[in-house]
Formats: C-alpha cells, structure tokens, sequence
C-alpha cells in the first residue's frame, strides 16, 4: 500500500479554496505628496511635526528635535523679577505671526501685540544653509519602512518643499511691522466670571472654525500673577482645571497646537503642591534662574552669562522613543539676552583661574645662613 504525499493548503472556511498559480506582478505604488503647513516640518529623530519657538538655542534643547514638537506644551519657570520668559514669548509669538499661525494669547491686552519684536535687517533662509546636505535630510524624514519599501516599489512619498525659513531672526530694537504679518493675532483677556475655564471654550470654537492646516501657538505670559489674575484663579480646583482643559485641547488637535507659558518661581515655588500638578500637566519643563552680576565691561557683554538655565523635563521623550537624550539635558546650562538673536541659551563654561603673581624672591639672607633640607 503506497502513500502520495499531498500539499494541500489549509485556508479559513469561505475563503477560495485554491490558490493563484502564479502572483500578479508588483505594481509601482504612487505617493500624493504631504503638503505641510509654512513653519511646520518633520523631526529628525521620529517624524513627528514640530514648528520652531522663534529662539534658535531653544529649538537645539528640546529632545534634539530642533523646535517644539505640535501637541506639546512648555512650562519655562523663572526666579527673581526678571522677564526673560517673556522675551522667549515674544519671539514664539512673532514667529508665529511670520509665518501664517494664529496666534492666541491668554490674560494680556491687546496692545500686547506692539511688543513684538520685528524681523533683523538680514535674513538667510534656512533651506539655503541645509541645500548641501539637501540629501540627507530627505532621507533622514522618511520613516525606515517607506525607505525598504522604495527598494520594491521604487517610488518615495514625497513632501512638499516650503521654501520659507523654519526659525526667522528677530531684532529686539524693532517692532514686527504690519508688512511682515501673515499671521492672526487673538488675544483672551480675563473674564470678569465664570473662571478660567470659560477661556478653554473659547480657544476652543476658535480652532475648530478655523481651517484644518492652520497652526495655532497658545501663549500665557505670567500665569496666576496677582496683578493679572483674581485671587480665585490660584485655587488648585481652577487653575488645573483651566491646564487639564489646555492639555485637551492639545490632544485633541496634535498636528495642529503648541503652548507655551511661563511662570514666577519666587511667588510659586517648584516644591509645592500646586506647582507639581503644574508639571504634571506640562510636556516639558525648564527653569531660568537670572544671575544679579552687573556688566562692568561693556566690551565683555557678548562673553557674559546673565543667568542660568535648566530643562527639568523634555517633550516628547520616553521608554518608547520619541527624543534624545542629550548630554544638556537636566544640567546647568547658560543664557544671555542679544539684541540680534534674542535667549541664547549654550552650555556653562567657567572662566579660567587666575592665578596669583608670584612672591618676589627674598634675598635679604646672607650667604652663610645654613641651607634647609627640603623634603
């Protein structure tokens, strides 16, 4: 008795029950191209959109994404009376109006918008500095999977190339003129009731009515300062609902959205209660501490420190990817304020010791004072 082996395959109930004879040849897919919005591009690292604070040095430490990542939030925490925060605001706000976004502000006046700072003599686009290593940088925004695919198909996705600049330099003796604004400015001055949360309806209805590729930048200079806001604002059960409702809203809308707010870090000091759940509630977190040394120099001003930075937490960085880790980061860092560049944040560098002028020899003793033994 003989056996005939069979190859017979097993295939679900319903389906056809024979297999093709021979698969049909593999037909080039084509991509659409990704039109991104102006001031919008992908990070090197995992893709995802990001779109520049308007402070270059800034950009460099948030998680090596080179920008601020959208869906995210930035809590920057400042000690003594200072307001370099407020400068990093203005600059995120006037690279907003620059480049088409809306820009929302929460809790100042209108006229908030004559401090921006305008556009420097001298622009140099981004895109010419990155045209010798155009290459690369195509590859590297191209997750792996469509690149291995490219080797079977033999088409890429391809994205749509903005040839405006991703982080335009700003002059802080100029005012942004009404020319170089393409943007919308909206600001939320405080309601007299219904709490903070009335302001997250309100930003609300304004991006949905707005158009899908629009990108809106929400702004809160000074949050919970008693000379803005009333005293009940400081109640944890509004203030962190008014952040439980902002964090929503960046969820909801995660290619569109970026926030950025500061905070006084002598009238809230990071280890209370409330301040923790503020963190809790943010993306990522730094801390500014300005020092009090006076500039004696005038010449030395370009080498001189004017406070210290520290980035307690970086967006978009966890067990699952998503960020580097850069040797920066959770160390004290350095900033100081150019007129041309605005918060130039780089890494702490020590001056050298100065040693002492050595002692004149004393010769005062005679020849024939015995010698001591030196050991």
């Amino acid at each position: 008795m003989s056996f005939k082996r069979k190859n017979v395959a097993i295939v679900p109930i319903g389906a056809p029950s024979s297999l093709p004879q021979s698969a049909p040849a593999s037909v080039p897919v084509t991509h659409q191209p990704i039109t991104l919005a102006a001031g919008v591009r992908p990070s090197a690292i995992d893709g995802r959109l990001t779109t520049s604070t308007g402070t270059a040095s800034l950009d460099e430490t948030l998680a090596g994404h080179s920008g601020i990542p959208l869906g995210t939030s930035l809590l920057l925490q400042e000690s003594t009376t200072t307001d370099f925060g407020g400068v990093v605001l203005r600059y995120f706000a006037s690279e907003g109006m620059v480049q088409g976004h809306q820009v929302h502000v929460v809790g100042v006046p209108e006229v908030w918008k004559t401090s921006l700072p305008g556009l420097a003599a001298k622009q140099e686009s981004s895109s010419k500095k990155a045209q010798p290593n155009q290459g690369s940088d195509e590859r590297m925004k191209i997750a792996w999977r469509y690149e291995s695919l490219a080797n079977r198909n033999g088409v890429l996705p391809e994205l749509t190339k903005n040839n405006s600049s991703f982080c335009h330099k700003f002059d802080l003796n100029k005012r942004l003129e009404s020319s170089a604004i393409k943007g919308q400015f909206i600001a939320y001055p405080l309601p007299l009731s219904g709490g903070l949360v009335s302001l997250i309806s309100q930003i609300r209805s304004k991006i949905n009515s707005g158009a899908p590729n629009v990108v809106h930048r929400i702004i809160i200079p000074n949050f919970l300062i008693p000379t803005s806001y009333p005293p009940s604002s400081c109640r944890p059960s509004e203030s962190l609902q008014f952040l439980h409702g902002l964090r929503a809203i960046l969820r909801q809308f995660p290619d569109r959205t970026a926030a950025i707010m500061t905070l006084s870090a002598d009238l809230f000091p990071p280890d209370t209660g409330l301040v923790k759940w503020m963190e809790a509630l943010s993306d990522g977190v730094a801390h500014l501490v300005p020092t009090q040394s006076e500039i004696v120099n005038p010449e030395e001003t370009a080498e001189t420190i004017q406070g210290y930075f520290t980035m307690r937490r970086l967006p978009i960085f966890n067990e699952k990817g998503g960020g580097l880790e850069k040797s920066s980061f959770g160390e004290t860092l350095s900033f100081k304020l150019s007129s041309s560049s605005g918060l130039v944040i780089a890494p702490l560098a020590l001056p050298p010791a100065v040693e002492d002028e050595p002692a004149p020899a004393d010769h005062s003793h005679s020849k024939n004072d015995p010698k001591k033994l030196e050991f």
